[in-house]
């Protein structure tokens, strides 16, 4: 048995790994606690620390509509979850594939604007 404050897993054999267990009581009361904290109108996380569709939709029910992404695959996380403000924060994409792949999801939503993306002749490094 593996336990943790109040909650025990009883049959940790039984979870494949690699797993992560989520506390969800826990994760709600972190959420209400940053929001009370700060108002969240003016939280604006960066999902790369949970990487996952249903926190984000947590955030979203506790009132946070802005979310900061790095990668690509976070910014269709975060759009998948149901976010109208989502930004890519990333100095540099690569010509090619997934840079297009950037301007495809922005043309595909009406509720998603592609700001401040340019292309510029710089070095491209390994």
């Amino acid at each position: 048995m593996i336990s943790h404050s109040d909650y025990k897993l009883k049959d940790a054999d039984s979870v494949p790994t690699p797993a992560m267990l989520v506390f969800e009581d826990i994760v709600d009361q972190n959420i209400r606690a940053l929001c009370d904290l700060s108002g969240a109108a003016n939280v604006c996380p960066h999902v790369k620390t949970h990487k996952s569709v249903a926190v984000t939709r947590r955030q979203l029910a506790a009132g946070i509509t802005v979310f900061k992404c790095t990668t690509l695959r976070e910014l269709e996380m975060v759009l998948e979850a149901g976010v109208c403000d989502a930004g890519f924060h990333r100095t540099g994409v690569e010509p090619g594939q997934r840079a297009m792949e950037l301007y495809r999801l922005a043309d595909a939503d009406a509720n998603l604007t592609a700001a401040g993306l340019s292309r510029s002749p710089g070095k491209v490094l390994p």
